[in-house]
């Protein structure tokens, strides 16, 4: 299970596995994540790495990509193929042009920006990582997760969001 998170600029294998975004305390809060909403719907807590501070919201996998693909070039360049990205700026409230494209790409250098700043990684290399991402699944709730997340008022105020360019 990723349960330890390192800085982005981290050295990220070159192999397949599963990866964990984790976001400060500060960042969490500017997202609107309760994670008090979650004991009271009876979901699964949000990991939180008490000795860093940071909490686990989102899982990925690499299985056609390597790992090092998958973060560097899909999550930290461009919002057009990144559910994180696409979530993050939804509730960040930054403006879209469509679903899956900010309005500018100073904007995508802000959102990058934002998440070198909030954000740290983890990841699990393994050759079935399609399996190995539904394990971590029953393992932590991770709300900017689409796939994987319980049906919850959080996640439907994020469809609703991720839907409207504001």
């Amino acid at each position: 299970m990723l349960t330890h998170s390192v800085p982005l600029s981290a050295s990220v294998p070159a192999g397949p596995g599963i990866y964990g975004w984790w976001f400060a305390d500060d960042a969490v809060a500017e997202l609107k994540i309760r994670p008090e909403d979650t004991a009271r719907h009876g979901l699964r807590a949000v990991n939180r790495c008490r000795e860093t501070g940071y909490a686990l919201l989102y899982i990925g996998k690499a299985q056609k990509q390597t790992l090092a693909e998958r973060i560097n070039k899909w999550h930290l360049r461009r919002t057009t193929a990144s559910t994180l990205r696409v979530s993050v700026a939804a509730l960040r409230g930054l403006r879209r042009i469509a679903r899956d494209r900010l309005a500018s790409p100073d904007m995508e250098i802000e959102l990058s920006e934002w998440m070198h700043k909030s954000c740290r990684i983890s990841w699990e290399q393994s050759d079935d990582a399609g399996r190995a991402e539904t394990q971590a699944f029953l393992e932590a709730y991770t709300p900017l997760n689409l796939k994987g997340c319980p049906r919850n008022d959080f996640r439907r105020d994020l469809l609703k969001l991720r839907k409207v360019a504001p």
